[in-house]
């Protein structure tokens, strides 16, 4: 399971809050056979201006779940009108803005 963190820029915070419901719909659609997508789980962020993700990719393969699920997040961004604003934000705030294990696996990533 990776997690990952969508945020709306400065630039669009006045528009409405974003439907989890539909960034599920948005990376289905874009999603490809090589992307191994099994699940995705959205829920609103702790801000109206945030969306947190859960994706869950088929096994293993000679791309990581975490590139995997990080290239087909860009991909629904740079591809949905819907989501043109929105960027892959870090979960952790702070210096330690990087990818972090979750539960001490290296499979359970956190951006």
């Amino acid at each position: 399971m990776i997690l990952l963190r969508l945020a709306r820029t400065a630039a669009t915070a006045a528009a409405p809050p974003l439907n989890p419901e539909i960034v599920v719909d948005v990376l289905w659609a874009v999603a490809k056979p090589g992307d191994r997508l099994e699940h995705v789980r959205a829920r609103s962020g702790p801000a109206p201006d945030v969306v947190d993700l859960a994706m869950f990719h088929a096994g293993s393969g000679p791309v990581p779940a975490r590139d995997l699920a990080l290239r087909l997040s860009r991909r629904a961004l740079a591809t949905a009108p819907l989501l043109s604003g929105w960027v892959v934000a870090p979960l952790a705030t702070g210096p330690e803005k990087q990818l972090l294990p979750c539960r001490g696996r290296t499979d359970h990533l956190r951006l």
